[in-house]
């Protein structure tokens, strides 16, 4: 991670450590983001940040702690849905993660934006138009900054 760090810092980027993601079955160790952020704060760097997954976090953990726990350091979040059992990369909104209440959370901690979508369409039949995109955006856009 250092020389990661020692190299990104030099070309003036923000290193972001993302959340990371619990898999059953697959994971032998599963750092929570209370872990993440204590490692990241290790650094005592202020362009060494963090990136909250949503969909990654709402696997493991409360939202709203991820967001506690993180705070100060997030500087990007990977916005989609899933099941609640598995990384699904759902488009926002179409599975069980309560939005509103993670970006109340992301905005109680300081965090107003950039937001990355990271999602895909499932079903193959479903062409993801720029018009589609735009309001998977909006919607988004709105929830983050809905009071």
């Amino acid at each position: 991670m250092e020389k990661l760090y020692d190299f990104y810092s030099k070309l003036g980027f923000i290193l972001c450590v993302e959340t990371a993601p619990y898999k059953p079955k697959h994971n032998q160790r599963y750092p929570d983001s209370k872990e993440i952020a204590a490692f990241v704060r290790s650094f005592e760097k202020d362009d060494l940040r963090m990136t909250i997954d949503i969909n990654h976090s709402n696997l493991h953990e409360d939202l709203e702690q991820v967001c506690d726990n993180c705070r100060g350091l997030i500087s990007n979040i990977h916005v989609s849905d899933n099941m609640g059992e598995w990384e699904d990369h759902m488009p926002p909104g179409t599975g069980i993660i309560d939005l509103k209440r993670a970006f109340a959370a992301l905005r109680r901690n300081g965090y107003a934006g950039p937001c990355n979508l990271e999602f895909v369409y499932s079903d193959s039949q479903e062409i993801p138009t720029a018009e589609k995109l735009r309001g998977v955006r909006k919607y988004v856009e709105q929830l983050l900054w809905e009071k």
